[in-house]
């Protein structure tokens, strides 16, 4: 068994299985540099130990869990009156309807269906402070929005948005789109502020992210050319026993 545990191959496989699952992170991410309001995921890894008599122990690499990072995204100014950013509180998120169930979106890109509800930029409703969906009168002269988030219908509000944060090592689920499901790992949310007229931008720097997923792919064919030259030095090794 220990002859096993000390393979040069399932160490390198080991390698290559936490590498693998790391460039379908640093895919999703470098997929949504341009989303906007994205949170990307990142990584912790850990070394899985196991014990060798009279020898030091051999360590597997091995992926912990995934977080998401939240950082914030680059502010850009819109003008746009139905587009607003969160500022000073990175854990604070708008509240969409997601087919019954309220979810998180930093992505303020709103805007108005035909009947006058306020929804994201996918379609889905944006939740007020009570709970229900907003909607205004598409006829009204003025539609804006205030610093704390009311919805103005001629300068008269009748709506503000509902505003979350997650709890302290709250780790939400990535559903897609810039939104977050976190089933009771939300509360009111602490000190923040709204920028009216302006969007965030996703938090993944891209350059960086490729940068990355280059030198993990290279070590990944690394790995593997590592594994192929053991299994052929194996096979000599067993060719030459046979002559014997």
């Amino acid at each position: 068994m220990e002859a096993v545990l000390d393979s040069p191959v399932l160490m390198a496989l080991a390698k290559q299985s936490a590498i693998s699952r790391q460039l379908q992170v640093a895919s999703v991410n470098i997929a949504n540099a341009s989303t906007p309001g994205f949170r990307k995921k990142e990584m912790n890894f850990a070394a899985m130990l196991h014990d060798v008599r009279e020898r030091d122990p051999i360590s597997y690499p091995f992926d912990q869990t995934t977080y998401l990072d939240l950082a914030p995204g680059t502010v850009n100014t819109t003008n746009n009156p139905l587009d607003v950013s969160i500022s000073g509180n990175p854990r604070a998120f708008f509240v969409i309807d997601d087919n019954g169930r309220q979810v998180l979106t930093r992505a303020g890109n709103f805007t108005l269906d035909g009947t006058g509800r306020l929804t994201a930029s996918n379609g889905k409703s944006v939740v007020g402070a009570d709970d229900k969906p907003i909607v205004v009168n598409r006829s009204a002269q003025s539609i804006s929005m205030g610093a704390d988030g009311s919805i103005l219908e001629d300068g008269k509000a009748v709506g503000k948005l509902k505003i979350l944060q997650l709890k302290l090592g709250a780790n939400a689920e990535l559903l897609g789109d810039s939104e977050l499901n976190a089933p009771g790992m939300t509360e009111p949310p602490g000190r923040f502020g709204l920028q009216t007229g302006s969007l965030e931008g996703s938090n993944v720097d891209s350059i960086a992210d490729m940068s990355r997923l280059i030198e993990m792919s290279r070590s990944f064919e690394l790995l593997q050319q590592a594994i192929t030259m053991e299994d052929t030095r194996k096979q000599e090794v067993v060719d030459k026993m046979t002559q014997f």
